[in-house]
């Protein structure tokens, strides 16, 4: 089992899921941008969607630490790293990339929906992570 998680956790391994994470993500992005944005109803209870969101937050983040840990224990330090500075480049990208597109495009092209936020996020993060190995874990 030790050489299998090895394994699964080698550089190779997460080139070619991050390069198949980011071809996967051009079709969803053609796709999922003709989606209409529906408008959200409001919630019939606030407090308890509230408290639904906070929940879901927080379980979010639980599960984020253990899987964390389980990478930070089977990948060496430096494709660790590159995870970690991958994730964080992610977020700061996908904030650049939704307002630069909500003031350029946004007003010939429509809002971005759901599914195509899912798609933008996943393809920053494939192309976050080429960056930083590419670039080395010292930018």
């Amino acid at each position: 089992m030790t050489g299998f998680l090895r394994a699964i956790y080698s550089p190779r391994a997460f080139d070619l899921m991050f390069a198949f994470l980011g071809v996967m993500c051009l079709p969803f992005l053609v796709r999922w941008s003709n989606d209409a944005v529906p408008a959200i109803a409001p919630a019939t209870d606030p407090l308890l969607k509230g408290a639904a969101l906070t929940g879901a937050a927080i379980v979010g983040a639980l599960l984020a630490t253990v899987s964390t840990r389980f990478d930070q224990k089977w990948t060496d330090d430096y494709m660790f790293q590159t995870l970690c500075k991958s994730a964080l480049m992610t977020i700061f990208g996908t904030i650049f990339a939704t307002v630069l597109y909500a003031i350029v495009f946004a007003n010939g092209f429509g809002q971005i929906s759901s599914q195509g936020m899912l798609a933008l996020l996943c393809a920053v993060w494939a192309a976050c992570y080429f960056i930083v190995r590419v670039r080395g874990t010292r930018l």
